[in-house]
């Protein structure tokens, strides 16, 4: 999955968490530690099964809902206009 962040957005990181900030509509988005988690696993390797499955053994949770809340925090992010997928 290739992600790319949006070249109007402004990333702020502190205390484990990040800031995205649309500079064209002024909208802001944050992450929680889990999300910047995602979000770094995501940009590292761009691979869901491997964010998942890794995310997945790191909090002992189901892959399949963990997988679906990463697709789920993509979206989101699209939708804010923070990153293009492709």
């Amino acid at each position: 999955m290739d992600i790319n962040l949006n070249k109007n957005v402004i990333i702020y990181e502190e205390n484990e968490e990040i800031i995205f900030i649309n500079m064209n509509n002024n909208i802001f988005f944050t992450l929680d530690q889990i999300g910047t988690l995602i979000w770094k696993e995501l940009k590292l390797c761009g691979d869901l099964l491997k964010v998942t499955n890794y995310i997945s053994e790191k909090f002992k949770e189901d892959p399949e809902t963990i997988k679906i809340d990463i697709i789920d925090l993509i979206e989101q992010l699209r939708i804010a206009g923070v990153i293009d997928c492709k």
